[in-house]
């Protein structure tokens, strides 16, 4: 049963890296962006 909780946490921990690096990705995009507008 511990090692359910274990593995639930694991995934979101994982989902969570996921997202902030989909986010930092993202984020360097558009400064790129930007960067090249200007």
């Amino acid at each position: 049963m511990v090692q359910m909780v274990d593995a639930i946490q694991d995934v979101d921990l994982y989902l969570l890296k996921q997202r902030k690096e989909k986010l930092s990705a993202v984020k360097r995009r558009n400064e790129h962006d930007f960067k090249d507008e200007i």
